[in-house]
Formats: structure tokens, C-alpha cells, sequence
């Protein structure tokens, strides 16, 4: 069987919980999920039947084991208790203890862990490929655990053993690496190439197919807080812009702040009583932000990516009181609402911005 253990830190606190709804632990099954959601996401394949039978093979299936197992080594148990700047609380609110709830304390920055990929013996090269390229872009576009979209679980490889004559991108930057934003370009590549082979276009999942993604730096940062922070507080006052255009009481209703993920729940004051307010995807409830946002190391800076991935809500988003009356939004412009975000953030003095290529991606 061929092994592959990856070396691993937080870059941020990681929420993955267990047991104990209370604290955090390093969970296998939590970490294949994500991997997988990367695969299909670079996949970008539109014959939804091929893609499954692929991604089952790789990943495993109902009545089918795939071609790996995790085995996680955690080297600390140590919780970090939660953080008190104020853009760092709006993105992780829902993890903070709050109305008798004591929270979820997360594995801290800076804890080191192994995960380690066992193959079997049949597993074909290109498969494992597969499988390690969706580590790559787990790691460098995204996070684990709750609050991933968010800024939570994000992670740097620190080293890599048993890669040898696979083509898969490089795991880590090399030490006189200075161009970072250049080398993280070309191992996503990479990556997608490995995984992606771009036949579709209209996907009914999330996909990288016409994503965008972003790197922001200032000199001023010196560790994690203070992109995270910076981004946070960005994020409330640009969805503070926004709640201000709304009107929920329109015909049909005004709603923009959808853009970033659903549900939205709100106290509405009305007369002398406040009313509650839920925004709704109709189907499920639910719908993930296609907003990301990753902190990243390298050559002792720190960066804040902003991935936007393109979604469709046309037709979906209701707007639910608490006496169970719902009136159907007539269209949120995700694509637009999110490239006003983004110019929003290019007014920062002092910050640097630089696009990231992504296969198949606008330019």
C-alpha cells in the first residue's frame, strides 16, 4: 500500500467538533468531505453520471470503498478560547458562547498535525493524483471545520513525504520563494489540470468553472489576526451597505445581503413590536456563501484570499415571517453584489491586490 503523510499547521482556529459539542478534535471523516467537495468543485464536469461514478471510485460510494482511508495524528490537544477583535467575532459568531451556550473552543493556530493518505493496492496513479491535487486546493483555497468559508481551519502544508514521481502540484513554497501570489497560481493550475477537465458549463453544484479569486496583503500585518480582522470588519460594513438598500416589505421584496449565503435571519422592528425574519433559500433553507475568504503564510507575510465563485439563486430566495407568510424574491444579482464587495475593498489604503489566474476562470 502507498503512503502519503502530509505535515500540517493552523494558520487559524480550527472548529471540527465531535463528542463534546463543546471542543474541538481532528476528525478523518471531516477532512475526506472537504477533500471531496474540492474535487468536485475542479471536476467541472456537466454529466452529472460520469462525475459520480468517478468521484466514487476516488472517494468511495454506498456499497463501494474508495481508493484511500485518512489516518489524522494530532500532536496536541491544546483549545484556544475564542477571539475578542471584532471582525474575527463577526465571522466566527456562530462558534462564540452566547444566551447560556458556552461555545466551541478550536484547535489554536500554530498546532502542527499529521494526515496521513493510505492507498490501496489497486488505486490507479492518476486517481491518487486526483485525490492529493483536492488536498492542494482544500489547503490553499479554502478551510476545515466550521466556519470555513469564513476564515476558519485555515491551514499550510509544512512538508510532505511520499510524493515521489507523482505529478501533483508542489505542496509548499520553497524558503527564497518571493513572488508567493505567483506560485500559488501555478500549483492551482496545476491542480485543476490534474482534476478538471473543463468540458462543462452549467453545473448544478458549486464549481470552479468562472471563479475569481483575489490576494490582498498589507506590510502592516504581522500575524493572523490582523488580515482576518481586517477582512471581517470589511465584510459587516459592506453587508451593513446593504441591509440599508433593502426593503422587505416591497413587492416583491428587496433583498441583497442573500448574496453571501442563506439563510439570513433578522429582528425587524415594526410599530412597537419587533418582528422575526428569515431569508430563505425555498428548496432547502439553505444555500453556502459563494464568497471564501483563506488566510495565507509565506515568506513571513500574510495574505487574505477572497475566492468568489459563481452561483445561481434566480428564482429561489423567499422571505419567511414568524407567522409562516412567504413572498418570493424576484432575483438577487449575486455576480454583481460580489464584484461591488470586491471593489469595496480595493478603497483600503495601503492594501495590495493581486488576481489569481484559475483555469477556466474570468479574467
Amino acid at each position: 500500500m502507498k503512503k502519503v503523510i502530509f505535515e500540517l499547521e493552523t494558520l487559524t482556529p480550527l472548529f471540527m467538533r465531535g463528542m463534546d459539542k463543546n471542543q474541538s478534535e481532528l476528525r478523518s471523516p471531516s477532512f475526506k468531505g472537504i477533500i471531496r467537495y474540492w474535487w468536485r468543485a475542479a471536476c467541472m464536469e456537466d454529466d452529472l453520471d460520469r462525475m459520480k461514478e468517478r468521484e466514487k471510485k476516488i472517494f468511495g460510494g454506498l456499497g463501494r470503498a474508495g481508493i484511500f482511508w485518512l489516518k489524522v495524528k494530532e500532536k496536541s490537544k491544546h483549545m484556544v478560547d475564542f477571539e475578542k477583535k471584532p471582525g474575527i467575532r463577526y465571522l466566527f459568531f456562530s462558534m462564540e458562547g452566547r444566551r447560556g451556550n458556552k461555545g466551541v473552543k478550536g484547535i489554536p493556530p500554530q498546532s502542527v498535525f499529521s494526515l496521513e493518505f493510505i492507498f490501496s493496492k489497486d488505486a490507479e496513479e492518476a486517481m491518487i493524483e486526483e485525490a492529493l491535487s483536492s488536498l492542494f486546493l482544500a489547503v490553499y483555497l479554502g478551510g476545515f471545520g466550521a466556519r470555513a468559508r469564513r476564515g476558519g481551519g485555515n491551514l499550510v502544508v509544512k512538508n510532505v513525504n511520499g510524493i515521489e514521481n507523482l505529478v501533483v502540484p508542489s505542496f509548499h513554497p520553497d524558503e527564497n520563494e518571493k513572488d508567493y501570489p505567483a506560485w500559488l497560481e501555478e500549483n492551482i493550475q496545476k491542480a485543476l489540470e490534474k482534476i478538471g477537465k473543463g468540458r462543462g458549463e452549467n453545473f448544478s453544484y458549486s464549481s470552479l468553472k468562472n471563479a475569481s479569486l483575489y490576494l490582498y496583503h498589507m506590510e502592516k500585518w504581522k500575524d493572523w489576526k490582523e488580515p482576518l480582522d481586517w477582512i471581517g470588519r470589511k465584510l459587516q460594513e459592506f453587508r451593513m451597505e446593504l441591509k440599508n438598500q433593502e426593503n422587505l416589505y416591497a413587492n416583491p421584496p428587496v433583498v441583497k445581503r442573500a448574496a453571501f449565503g442563506l439563510p439570513v435571519n433578522i429582528r425587524k422592528r415594526k410599530k412597537n413590536n419587533a418582528e422575526k425574519v428569515c431569508i430563505l433559500y425555498k428548496d432547502t433553507g439553505r444555500y453556502a456563501s459563494p464568497l471564501i475568504l483563506k488566510i495565507h503564510r509565506a515568506d513571513k507575510k500574510w495574505y487574505v484570499g477572497v475566492l468568489v465563485m459563481k452561483v445561481d439563486m434566480e428564482g429561489g430566495v423567499v422571505v419567511k415571517t414568524e407567522t409562516g407568510k412567504e413572498r418570493n424574491v424576484s432575483s438577487v444579482d449575486v455576480e454583481g453584489i460580489l464584484k461591488e464587495f470586491v471593489s469595496f475593498l480595493e478603497r483600503e489604503k495601503n492594501v495590495i491586490k493581486r488576481k489569481i489566474k484559475l483555469h477556466g476562470g474570468n479574467e
